[in-house]
């Protein structure tokens, strides 16, 4: 474990008897799902003699293709649309490489040290909940005590749809849902006090 991490752990045992609860948030905090989205367009731009520009790149990082389109870019750049096969095996590779990373470090240790302390501890994210609930299974973490899910998102979102969003909460538990107007996240002043609504009402 590195400093970060020590000195991470080290104030919650400080601070534990002040902090009710921690939620941690998914992709790149728990997972590292970034890089492997960006290694499977690095591969098709090299398959295809072309440099996929890091600077255009690490706008749309933790965001949406609305200042920079990957797959748009690549086709002007060669004057005609991709295959449906190289998509398809973009996707295929994105998910290959998600697969195969495990639980970013520290992630252990912090659950661990929240729990003796008796905090209560959540996962929020804008990733629908099957994406995140799969992970959450195949890392172990959702068999671990207190891992509830809420799905935060604007009504206009385009980038994850809300109908979609709504079935998962109906469908399973412990999913809860608060959808607030905006689009990805929504841009409403209560998304926060939503959060923490939920986070005390468990």
């Amino acid at each position: 474990m590195d400093a970060i991490c020590f000195r991470a752990l080290g104030a919650i045992l400080i601070f534990g008897n002040l902090i009710r609860a921690l939620v941690f948030d998914f992709d790149g905090l728990i997972l590292d799902t970034e890089e492997p989205v960006y290694r499977s367009w690095l591969e098709v731009y090299a398959a295809h003699g072309e440099e996929l520009p890091f600077e255009r790149w690490v706008q749309i990082v933790g965001s949406t293709t609305a200042g920079f389109h990957p797959q748009h870019h690549l086709e002007e750049r060669l004057g005609r649309p991709l295959p449906q096969e190289v998509l398809d095996r973009r996707i295929s590779r994105r998910t290959e490489l998600v697969l195969a990373n495990a639980l970013l470090p520290g992630v252990v240790q912090h659950l661990d040290a929240a729990h003796e302390l008796g905090l209560k501890l959540g996962v929020a994210s804008s990733s629908t909940a099957d994406w995140v609930r799969g992970h959450l299974l195949r890392l172990g973490i959702l068999d671990r005590p207190c891992a509830p899910l809420l799905v935060v998102n604007g009504v206009d979102d385009t980038v994850f749809p809300v109908a979609d969003q709504r079935l998962l909460v109906a469908r399973g538990a412990p999913v809860e849902g608060r959808f607030l107007p905006g689009g990805h996240m929504g841009d409403d002043p209560a998304i926060a006090p939503a959060i923490a609504d939920w986070v005390a009402a468990r």
